[in-house]
């Protein structure tokens, strides 16, 4: 899969893809296939940043998303060069990106470009209510889907990641190898692009 980065938005969130999740229908009592959205997030962009500001208030057990914001700040402020690091979201939305809204986001997440081909994935959060919510959730593939857009990138060769301990189950069922048991430091490397 070779994901074009083209569109035709310039305003807010920059669409990439439809992310392939799996949403729960609750009159037939089961999951069903749904295209959420791929998405950049432009930093500079208020509504982006506003949203992605409410995600850090209400996703109370996302542990990441305080620090991909900090990421987003230091972006928008030009202490981190855009070129090299990509702040990405898995949305609801399917239209009206300009107006990013934090409701409707499934998960975000930080890569870091280390060259042409490769990339490290600094930070992946699910909402947090699709992973901890004891009732039945709406949603669920989505950190799946995020990963596997990434695989798609264009050119993307590998990805390099440290996994947090209650996430190495996770990585590994999407094709991750484990290459340092001391970091939790796993790796995906595309055989296509070998």
């Amino acid at each position: 899969m070779n994901i074009s980065q083209i569109n035709n938005i310039n305003f807010g969130a920059k669409y990439i893809t439809n992310a392939p999740v799996q949403k729960f229908n609750y009159i037939k009592a089961k999951f069903e296939p749904y295209n959420a959205s791929f998405v950049q997030i432009e930093p500079s962009n208020r509504t982006d940043y506003s949203a992605i500001k409410e995600i850090v208030k209400n996703w109370e057990y996302g542990m990441f998303t305080r620090e991909i914001f900090k990421t987003i700040q230091k972006l928008r402020d030009g202490e981190l060069p855009d070129s090299l690091v990509k702040v990405y979201a898995v949305t609801k939305q399917r239209n009206n990106f300009e107006k990013l809204r934090d409701d409707d986001i499934l998960a975000i997440g930080e890569i870091t470009k280390k060259s042409d081909k490769d990339i490290e994935l600094e930070y992946l959060q699910v909402n947090p209510d699709l992973i901890y919510d004891y009732e039945q959730k709406k949603f669920k593939h989505t950190g799946s889907a995020f990963l596997n857009i990434l695989k798609g990138l264009n050119g993307i060769r590998s990805i390099v990641l440290n996994s947090v301990y209650s996430a190495t189950e996770f990585y590994e069922q999407n094709g991750f190898k484990l290459i340092d048991s001391s970091k939790l430091k796993y790796y995906w490397k595309s055989k296509d692009k070998m």
